[in-house]
C-alpha cells in the first residue's frame, strides 16, 4: 500500500540491524497501530469503527483515551493514570458548524479540579468574536474580536475591562497587514512591503525607531538595520548557493561565519562577537558526538534511539517516556509523554500548567530556600486593571497568562490579581512589538523589542528610542546579555524572557526573579535546551514532522530554520522565519490534536504522513520560483503521470488567462520540485452554483462549506482556484504538503488563502492584490476582472 514499514538508522549495518531499526505496524486500513523502537520499547494506537483514534498507549505503558460525538468530532481526552499532579482530562465542545466553542481541562479524574475553561463565540460569517478565558474558576477575562473587514480580515481586538488594551488594524490596497492603532487614537506601528510583497520595514511611530530589512533578487533578507537617525544595530547577511546564511557582519564588533555539512546541518560556527570558534561533529543521524569550542572538545554520547546519555561532557538521565529527566543539576518532569511541567534545581522549583489548547496559563516559582511562596487562592479575582499597577513583592510567585491565540498578552499576579506584564504583538506569533513589565528594581518599564532575521530579540529600545539592553546568541540560542554599551550582564534587568526566535526563556521568570540554572526555552509543545542544541523530548508528531531524529532542532540548521510550535521546523525563500511561523501557529490555534495524540496517522488530522512530508522537504524552496515552466507530464513516484487530468483541465479553462498560467506553473513546480501530485479541484463558479453551495448546510442537506453567496466569492470571476493533493486516485485531506504548495504558490506570485489572518483557506489561491467590489463591478460590466491590476 506504500505505507512505511521500517526505518533503519544510517548508523546501523543495514535493514536487518534491529539495534537501529524502527518498525511500524499497520491495520487493514493502513492506520498505524504500533511503533517499535530499537531496543524493544513501543507505542500503540487503536481505532473505533469510524476510524477515530480510540486510545493510545505510551512508551511507558500509560493509556490516553479519546472520545467523540455522533459527528466524529473529538470532544474529550483522558489519561488513565490520572492524579492531582498532572493535567489528565480535556473536554472540547463544538457548534453546529463544527467550530470549537469550549475547551476545558483539569486534574484528578474526569471533570474534577478544573484548571482552565475556554469558551468561544462566532458571528454569522464564522469569524471568532470572543474568547472567554477562565483560570481556576477566577473571574473570567474576555478577549474580543469585534470587527472584520469585507474580506474577513480582523480590524479590531480588545480585552474587556482593560481600556488600554484596545487596538485597531488596517490593511493596504493589496490586502497586506499594514498598521496598528490605539482604537480611536494614535497610530503605533506600520509595516512596509516591496513590489513582490516581501515585508521590508517595520516602523515604530511612538519612538521613531525603524527596522529595515530589504530583500535581494531571490527575496532573501539583505540586512537588518535598526535606525533612529543613526544606526542602533545592523546585521548584514551573506548566503551560499543553497540560500543558507554563511555570514553575518555587524556594525559593532567582528563578524560571524557558518559552514554546513552536505546535508545542510550546521558544521562550523565562528562567532566573532562572542569569541567562539565551534565545530559540531555529528553522526549519520544528526546526533552530536563532540563539540570543539576554541580547540576544547566536549563529548556527547547518543544511544540507539538518539537520546544523549552524555551531553557536553555531563551525564544525562533519560526518563521512561523518552524525555530528559536530569541534566546539569536540573530535574525535569512531564505530563506523561507530553509537555514539560516542572524543573527543579536544589530547592528551587519552576512549574508550568497548561490549558486544554496547550497554552501555558500558569507559572510558579518556589523560593530558593525550598519554601513554597503562597499558593493562589481559588476564585481570587485578578480583575484586569485600567493601567499597570506594580506589585513586585517577593511573595508573589505564581503568574496567570491571558492569550490572543497562541500569544500571551496579559500577565497577572495570581495572589493580588494585579498586572505584572502586558505584551502587544505584530504579525508574527512570536513578534512582540511592545512590552510593559516590572524590572529588577521594582519599577515599570515600557520597551520595544527589535528582532533579527530569525525573530530573535537583539535589543530593547525605550519610548524615546534609546537602547536599554542588547542580546547576542550562539548558533543554537544560548543568550549573552549586555547593557546598551555592550557591558555584560548576568541576566536581563527588564523582565524580558522573549529571546531566541522570540521564544520564552525560563531563566527569566519575572523581573525580580532570575533562575539561571533553568536555561531552557519553552517552544509550546516541547522544551528546548540550547546547550545541547536539541529538544528535551520527542516530537509529538513523531516521524510525521519530517525528521527521523525525533529530538533534533530544525534539522541542525538553527540559522535558517525556526520551530515556533515545537512540532515542525519551517523556512521558505522570500519569508523571514518569523513570518512563516505566524502562519503555522495560526493553523494550530484551536486545534490541540497534535498535543493530544502524538501522531498516530494522517487520518486523524495530524498534517500528513512522514513520507509525504519527507518528499516535500527533499528540495530547498530556493530551487523553485525561478521562472514559469509548464509541461504536460513529469515523473511521480517513478512513473509517468499526466500533469493535467480531465477535471484539472476543465477547471483551468474557466480561469482568466493570467491566472490559468500561474496555476499551470504551480502544478508543474509542485511535481518537479516538491514531488507532489497537485490538481485543481475547484475553478470558476457561476452565481447560481455559488448560491447552491452557500445553501448547503443551511437550507439543503450537507455541511456548511462557504460563507459567500453568489457574487461574493473570487471563485465567481475566474481569478481563484482550489487545489487538492492526491496519491494515485486517493485525495489527501490536510497535511504538510499543502503548506509547501502554499509557499510555492506565493513564490510564483499568487495570493494564498493559508496566509489570511482570520479565516484560513489552505487549498485556495487567487490572483494577487484584488478587491472584491472592484472585481465584481468590472465583471458585471463585461470587463476583464483583472485588467489594470
Amino acid at each position: 500500500s506504500g505505507t512505511i514499514w521500517k526505518i533503519t538508522d544510517p548508523r546501523g549495518s543495514g535493514p536487518g540491524d534491529q539495534n537501529y531499526t524502527t518498525t511500524l505496524y499497520d491495520d487493514a486500513s493502513d492506520r498505524e497501530t504500533k511503533m517499535s523502537y530499537p531496543g524493544g520499547s513501543n507505542q500503540q494506537w487503536s481505532y473505533d469503527d469510524a476510524g477515530n483514534l480510540k486510545f493510545r498507549i505510551t512508551v511507558n505503558g500509560e493509556e490516553q483515551d479519546f472520545y467523540y460525538d455522533n459527528r466524529n468530532r473529538n470532544n474529550g481526552t483522558w489519561w488513565n493514570n490520572f492524579s492531582n499532579n498532572i493535567v489528565d482530562w480535556r473536554y472540547f465542545g463544538h457548534d453546529a458548524a463544527s467550530r470549537l466553542t469550549e475547551a476545558e481541562n483539569g486534574t484528578g479524574g474526569w471533570g474534577a479540579n478544573v484548571i482552565s475553561d475556554v469558551q468561544r463565540s462566532y458571528d454569522a460569517a464564522g469569524h471568532l468574536t470572543q474568547e472567554e478565558q477562565d483560570l481556576y474558576g477566577v473571574y473570567p477575562v474576555y478577549v474580543n474580536y469585534p470587527s472584520y473587514d469585507d474580506d474577513g480580515r480582523l480590524t479590531r481586538m480588545n480585552v474587556s475591562g482593560v481600556s488600554t488594551y484596545d487596538f485597531t488594524y488596517s490593511y493596504d490596497a493589496m490586502g497586506r497587514f499594514e498598521k496598528i492603532f490605539i482604537t480611536n487614537g494614535a497610530q503605533l506601528f506600520q509595516y512596509r512591503y516591496d513590489a513582490a510583497s516581501n515585508e521590508t520595514e517595520r516602523d515604530n511611530i511612538v519612538n521613531q525607531v525603524n527596522q529595515v530589512y530589504p530583500r535581494d533578487a531571490l527575496n532573501r533578507i539583505q540586512y537588518m538595520n535598526v535606525v533612529k537617525g543613526t544606526t542602533l544595530a545592523d546585521e548584514t547577511y551573506s548566503y551560499d548557493g543553497m540560500n543558507r546564511i554563511t555570514g553575518v557582519t555587524y556594525n559593532t564588533g567582528p563578524a560571524d561565519s557558518f559552514g554546513y555539512y552536505l546535508d545542510g546541518e550546521l558544521k562550523t560556527a565562528n562567532l566573532g562577537n562572542l569569541g567562539h570558534n565551534i565545530t559540531y561533529n555529528l553522526d549519520n543521524k544528526g546526533n552530536r558526538t563532540g563539540v570543539v569550542d576554541n580547540n576544547v572538545n566536549s563529548t556527547y554520547s547518543p544511544n540507539t534511539i538518539d537520546q544523549y546519555t552524555t551531553g557536553a561532557g555531563l551525564s544525562v538521565t533519560n526518563g521512561p517516556e523518552h524525555e530528559i529527566q536530569t541534566y546539569n543539576g536540573v530535574a525535569y518532569s512531564y505530563i506523561n509523554d507530553e509537555r514539560l511541567t516542572s524543573a527543579g534545581s536544589g530547592s528551587t522549583i519552576y512549574s508550568m500548567v497548561y490549558d486544554a489548547l496547550g497554552r501555558c496559563v500558569t507559572r510558579t516559582l518556589l523560593n530558593p530556600q525550598g519554601n513554597p511562596r503562597p499558593t493562589p487562592t481559588p476564585r481570587a479575582t485578578p480583575t484586569p486593571p485600567q493601567s499597570p499597577t506594580p506589585s513586585p513583592t517577593p511573595n508573589n510567585a505564581t503568574t496567570y497568562y491571558i492569550y490572543d491565540g497562541d500569544k500571551p498578552i496579559l500577565e497577572y499576579d495570581a495572589t493580588s490579581g494585579t498586572s505584572v506584564g502586558v505584551n502587544l504583538y505584530g504579525k508574527g506569533v512570536d513578534e512582540i512589538l511592545e512590552r510593559i513589565a516590572i524590572g529588577s528594581d521594582g519599577a515599570w518599564y515600557t520597551y520595544y523589542p527589535q528582532q533579527n532575521h530569525e525573530g530573535s530579540v537583539t535589543l530593547l529600545t525605550d519610548p524615546s528610542g534609546n537602547v536599554l539592553e542588547r542580546y547576542r546568541y550562539d548558533a543554537f540560542g544560548a543568550p549573552t546579555i549586555y547593557d546598551a554599551n555592550w557591558n555584560g550582564r548576568s541576566a536581563t534587568i527588564y523582565d524580558n524572557r522573549f529571546l531566541f526566535t522570540g521564544r520564552e526563556y525560563a531563566a527569566t521568570y519575572r523581573g525580580i526573579y532570575t533562575t539561571p540554572s533553568f536555561n531552557f526555552y519553552e517552544y509550546r509543545a516541547r522544551a528546548y535546551n540550547p546547550k545541547l542544541g536539541r529538544f528535551m523530548s520527542e516530537d509529538p508528531k513523531l516521524f510525521d514532522a519530517g525528521d527521523y531524529n525525533l529530538f533534533r532542532y530544525c534539522h541542525n540548521d538553527p540559522e535558517d530554520l525556526t520551530d515556533p510550535m515545537g512540532t515542525q521546523d519551517q523556512n521558505f525563500t522570500g519569508l523571514a522565519p518569523r513570518e512563516v511561523s505566524r502562519m503555522l501557529a495560526d493553523q494550530d490555534n484551536g486545534n490541540a490534536q497534535w498535543a493530544m495524540a502524538k501522531w498516530a496517522d494522517s487520518s486523524n488530522n495530524f498534517q500528513g504522513t512522514f513520507s509525504q512530508f519527507a518528499t516535500g522537504q527533499s528540495l530547498s524552496m530556493g530551487q523553485v520560483g525561478q521562472g514559469m515552466r509548464v509541461e504536460r507530464a513529469i515523473p511521480i513516484g517513478g512513473r509517468r503521470d499526466p500533469l493535467l487530468n480531465g477535471r484539472t483541465e476543465s477547471n483551468l479553462a474557466t480561469m482568466a488567462d493570467p491566472v490559468q498560467k500561474m496555476a499551470r506553473s504551480l502544478l508543474y513546480h509542485a511535481r518537479a520540485d516538491l514531488g507532489l501530485d497537485v490538481r485543481v479541484i475547484q475553478g470558476t463558479r457561476t452565481y447560481a452554483e455559488q448560491n447552491a453551495l452557500y445553501a448547503q448546510g443551511r437550507t439543503t442537506p450537507g455541511s456548511i462549506v462557504t460563507n459567500a453567496r453568489g457574487g461574493y466569492s473570487f471563485h465567481n470571476f475566474g481569478v481563484a482556484f482550489d487545489v487538492g493533493l492526491f496519491r494515485g486516485r486517493s485525495y489527501i485531506e490536510g497535511g504538510s504538503g499543502y503548506i509547501g504548495v502554499g509557499r510555492l504558490g506565493e513564490s510564483i506570485g499568487l495570493e494564498w488563502g493559508g496566509r489570511w489572518r482570520t479565516f484560513q483557506d489552505i487549498p485556495h489561491f487567487q490572483y494577487p492584490g484584488l478587491t472584491l467590489d472592484v472585481v465584481r463591478a468590472r465583471f458585471e460590466q463585461g470587463l476583464s476582472p483583472i485588467a489594470g491590476y
